[in-house]
């Protein structure tokens, strides 16, 4: 019994392993497709894309996203203790599984407050456009920031200014014309760091 105790502590340890790791893969596909939409001012253009613009436009979709996962999980390794020794084996592997279940939630709620973050930064970025008497010139004036710090901007910043130009107002509209003008300027390895600090931004995962 102890034998087949310590057999299904490892196979729920793994198989736990194993979800987590798909889900973070999944996440960083649908992140690097996202922000390759965003960049090139497109709506998200595969499931992975559109998955990934459901997770970050809302802080409540990420902690339910969470939720789902560890209700998934939590199915996954009853239905592995019921078809492998049965649930008298429960007892010996409760405190496994309860393990499992801590790490992956704390995961989770770590993505949801990064997403949380983007949201604010989001509204805060939008809002302090709106405020402006001129959309356009408070947009260029944050790029020109961005681009002043290189390397060292904030990835975040250049994230949400393009989820911010994806807006179909006035605001939007404004940003969007500033990142177009940019992505006309001759300097190719501007373009290309740019796009580097978008998705260096939204490692949520």
């Amino acid at each position: 019994m102890q034998t087949l105790a310590t057999m299904l502590t490892y196979s729920i340890i793994l198989i736990g392993l194993a979800l987590q790791f798909l889900w973070l893969a999944l996440a960083r596909k649908g992140r690097d497709a996202y922000v390759r939409d965003l960049t090139h001012f497109r709506k998200p253009s595969n499931p992975l894309a559109r998955y990934y613009s459901w997770r970050v436009i809302d802080f409540r979709n990420a902690l339910l996203e969470s939720f789902l996962f560890e209700a998934l999980l939590l199915l996954v390794i009853l239905g592995v203790i019921q078809f492998t020794t049965g649930f008298p084996f429960i007892e010996y592997t409760m405190w496994v599984g309860i393990f499992v279940m801590t790490l992956s939630l704390m995961s989770g709620l770590q993505m949801s407050f990064r997403v949380r973050t983007l949201v604010k930064l989001r509204s805060k970025m939008a809002a302090d456009i709106g405020n402006s008497d001129d959309f356009v010139g408070k947009a260029r004036d944050i790029v020109e920031a961005l681009h002043v710090a290189g390397r060292n901007a904030d990835g975040r910043l250049w994230f949400v200014l393009f989820e911010v130009a994806q807006q179909p107002n006035p605001v939007g509209y404004s940003a969007r014309d500033v990142l177009l003008s940019l992505s006309r300027e001759p300097s190719e390895p501007q373009k290309d760091d740019t796009a580097g600090n978008v998705g260096s931004g939204v490692e949520l995962t």
